[in-house]
């Protein structure tokens, strides 16, 4: 697949759209708001890298909900994220009234993060966000898409193009099988799901959120080897300092040291995790980052570090050989904290 063949997308043509199709949004359970419609396109290129398309059509209610404030999103190592469209349109007559604040972060260490802003002035209008991303050929075929969030979604499309005769492994919860329609020398899988109840998570239903997850690999043991290499990839990380001081006074005060406040990265995803050249030496870390090097710093304290992935669904043989499909990384200690090595 070429990537010049670039998905079409025009904003003022789906809001006004969506304003038809929609119902009003009192008949959505109270929700101060909606997503219109929430898409995710991933297709194969030529040279083996992936393209991915995501767009975001958001009905603002009464005031814009807390936790879509704020929305970051990492640009891939190797790879590049380009915002298409951030912008807040009229449910009226479907032009473009403002657009919404950007900013790139470069993060300590020089990983890039794209941050939007939706501000209190686009309440009562339709907020638009159209992204495109590019994913470097060593990371394939590899997508988790949750099909559920703290709103209502009206409508969710998730599609992937692969060339005909490639096989993609899926695996889902409370998902059907995909449509199948072959496009001259390619062939599309696609899911639909309409009017999507809010999830809330929650302890008791952590494991219950509906999605679909994909991959041209297979393997349940694939995608842990996948989360063992990112582990691995920092074990050459050495301890600051700071921390071996800290860890004088055993394992726990390195984990309270490694994991405080100071040193979390906030504002970023959390499975974030930077190649050793990017990653500050003192902090701060993400979460995945700090459970990773305390499993690669544990050990010369004395204790054993026992690496185990808490996956998004259950790893089988056919499972998608997917590193987003681990939800996050656990470490299972033993030993008796002797002086570090």
């Amino acid at each position: 697949l070429s990537s010049a063949t670039a998905y079409a997308w025009d904003s003022s043509q789906e809001v006004l759209r969506l304003k038809k199709e929609v119902p009003d949004i009192g008949t959505f359970g109270g929700s101060g708001s909606v997503i219109w419609l929430r898409g995710n396109e991933s297709r194969l290129l030529n040279d083996g890298s992936m393209e991915n398309f995501r767009s975001l059509v958001l009905m603002i209610g009464e005031r814009v909900p807390e936790d879509w404030k704020e929305l970051s999103f990492a640009v891939p190592e190797g790879g590049s994220l380009t915002i298409e469209d951030a912008s807040w349109y009229s449910t009226m007559n479907g032009m473009k009234e403002g657009s919404l604040p950007q900013q790139e972060i470069k993060l300590d260490g020089g990983a890039l993060v794209k941050k939007i802003t939706v501000p209190e002035t686009a309440v009562g209008r339709v907020v638009v966000i159209a992204l495109r991303e590019v994913r470097a050929k060593r990371l394939g075929l590899d997508t988790t898409v949750n099909m559920a969030d703290s709103l209502p979604i009206w409508e969710q499309n998730v599609s992937v193009e692969l060339p005909v005769g490639t096989e993609l492994y899926w695996a889902g919860r409370d998902m059907k099988a995909p449509e199948k329609q072959k496009q001259g020398s390619t062939e599309k899988y696609s899911w639909q799901v309409m009017n999507q109840t809010p999830w809330n998570g929650g302890s008791f239903v952590i494991n219950e959120r509906p999605l679909v997850s994909f991959s041209t690999k297979k393997g349940g043991a694939e995608a842990i080897k996948l989360g063992d290499a990112l582990a691995a990839s920092l074990s050459g990380v050495s301890m600051p300092s700071a921390a071996k001081a800290k860890g004088k006074s055993g394992p726990a005060a390195l984990i309270e040291y490694t994991c405080s406040p100071a040193r979390t990265l906030t504002g970023v995803p959390a499975r974030l995790v930077r190649s050793p050249l990017e990653l500050p030496p003192e902090g701060p870390w993400t979460p995945w980052e700090q459970t990773l090097l305390l499993h690669n710093w544990l050990p010369k304290l004395g204790w054993h570090s026992q690496l185990l992935w808490d996956a998004k669904l259950a790893l089988d043989e056919d499972s998608p050989a997917s590193l987003s499909i681990l939800r996050a990384p656990v470490l299972q200690l033993s030993g008796g904290g002797s002086k570090p090595s």
